[in-house]
């Protein structure tokens, strides 16, 4: 008895769309938290996506790999915030003055308060008294305010 290949080629048609949905669902599900989950319930989701992968039931063993592109999703959208967020300024640098230099990495855009928004990309920190590491962020984003009676430059 042969399988028919039309049906099989829509079947894993049908199954990675739903784990490139279910994936992009559990990037969401992360930005929707309002902080990160601690680090051990990742092993409970690893955990879960290799009970369902192991279960010998054909209705939950079909949702395997929905359930790990979810986990996947999740962890994936964890790490790269966890990154963003570990790109600090030290807490020492609060009151001395730090020269940066560098460009503007993308156009200036209007911001809340008649300001201008923009990307400035980091060539190089300098800041007297303090040993500069590298776990600085390479790109600032910078808003840039009016005074009272003088105005920014218009953006064309």
């Amino acid at each position: 008895m042969s399988e028919n290949p039309v049906s099989n080629r829509v079947s894993r048609l049908g199954v990675g769309l739903a784990s490139i949905l279910a994936f992009s669902c559990g990037v969401i599900l992360l930005y929707r938290l309002a902080t990160l989950p601690p680090y051990p319930w990742l092993f409970v989701l690893v955990g879960l996506m290799l009970l369902a992968m192991a279960c010998r039931y054909q209705r939950i063993q079909r949702l395997g790999p929905v359930v790990v592109a979810a986990t996947l999703g999740l962890v994936w959208a964890g790490w790269n915030a966890d990154m963003r967020l570990a790109e600090r300024l030290p807490s020492e640098w609060e009151t001395k003055r730090i020269v940066v230099s560098g460009y503007l990495c993308d156009l200036p855009t209007p911001g809340s308060f008649d300001s201008l928004r923009f990307g400035f990309c980091v060539l190089h920190w300098q800041a007297p008294g303090v040993s500069v590491d590298n776990n600085l962020p390479r790109v600032l984003r910078l808003s840039w305010y009016g005074r009272k009676g003088r105005r920014l430059p218009s953006i064309a």
